[in-house]
């Protein structure tokens, strides 16, 4: 192919970092082999949860004796270059 295999070979280390109760911290670095350049460069990725308690707008309370959180998630993405 004009761009390179159609495939190619991936390791991906993972971390897990918990900052609060409320925020998780989940980062991957990702190293391709067998393609152009990949000893170049490495993509990363960072994912942050955060929780918080819902605001309970209808009235209805717990769900089976849970209480209601509120989720966000952001993704964050870059290319490391190496060399």
């Amino acid at each position: 192919s004009y761009f390179g295999p159609a495939y190619a070979r991936a390791t991906k280390v993972q971390r897990t970092t918990a900052l609060s109760p409320d925020v998780l911290v989940i980062e991957h670095a990702t190293s391709l082999d067998g393609i152009p350049y990949g000893d170049r460069f490495r993509v990363l990725e960072r994912w942050v949860v955060e929780s918080s308690p819902a605001v309970d707008e209808g009235g209805e309370g717990d769900v089976d004796g849970a209480r209601r959180r509120n989720c966000r998630l952001s993704i964050h993405g870059e290319v490391e270059m190496l060399r």
